[in-house]
């Protein structure tokens, strides 16, 4: 596994869903509605599921201060609370 915990927070986590939400943007302000919306919506929630693992292994094996592997933690685990919101309001409120 390439890098330790920055690369895993910053460059998978933030920078590779980051990647999912611009590109969901993007698309819908083209099209207005997005097309493949399920193969989407999977897609973006397997690459979350598997950048949480990555930045939580990453963190358990952090040599460095405790302070960050558990910051990284923390977030990711707001992320996942704030995405699970987030799509069942999506599915049962829109």
């Amino acid at each position: 596994m390439a890098g330790g915990l920055a690369f895993a927070f910053w460059v998978v986590a933030v920078l590779g869903n980051g990647a999912f939400v611009a590109a969901d943007v993007a698309i819908r302000r083209i099209y207005g509605a997005q097309p493949y919306e399920s193969l989407y919506l999977l897609a973006a929630i397997v690459y979350f599921i598997v950048s949480f693992q990555r930045v939580w292994t990453s963190a358990r094996s952090y040599s460095g201060p405790a302070i960050w592997a558990g910051l990284a933690r923390l977030i990711m685990l707001c992320a996942a609370v704030l995405a699970g919101i987030g799509l069942l309001l999506s599915l049962y409120v829109f």
